[in-house]
């Protein structure tokens, strides 16, 4: 009877133990949203670099830069579709807008033109980091 007792304790401490580990584990979703935060912050980097050089009045630098600024991008897109269902729909409006402000700006032909096309892509860039931040409580 007492081994039985045994056994059955042991039993219930495996059980236990093999669900605590499962629940600290961290899920694919836990996975997916860190690296969507860490996608944001690499863009962010990317976006800053190209302000800046608008700021300096550097043409090429700034358009060489958009090609950062869209790998960084598409890092995001790829790293958004992992995120559970909901959290991709909170997100998927802003990502498009931004698809579609970025595709706008690379044939672009002068600085003039980039700084105008760009001031709309760093709205829509603010506007979709904050919606990261938000919906998946990346640190800021």
């Amino acid at each position: 009877m007492m081994r039985n007792k045994r056994l059955a304790t042991a039993f219930v401490m495996a059980a236990l133990s093999a669900g605590a580990l499962g629940a600290c584990g961290g899920s694919s979703q836990s996975a997916a949203a860190t690296q969507v935060c860490t996608d944001r912050t690499n863009l962010s980097k990317a976006v800053d670099t190209v302000v800046t050089d608008l700021k300096n009045l550097n043409f090429g630098k700034a358009k060489d830069g958009l090609s950062t600024v869209d790998d960084a991008f598409q890092q995001l897109q790829k790293s958004v579709s992992k995120l559970k269902e909901e959290e991709q729909k909170a997100l998927e409006p802003q990502i498009d807008d931004l698809k579609s402000d970025l595709a706008d700006l690379k044939n672009v032909r002068s600085l003039s033109d980039l700084s105008a096309g760009w001031d709309k892509v760093t709205t829509q860039f603010q506007s979709i980091s904050n919606q990261i931040v938000d919906t998946l409580k990346c640190p800021s």
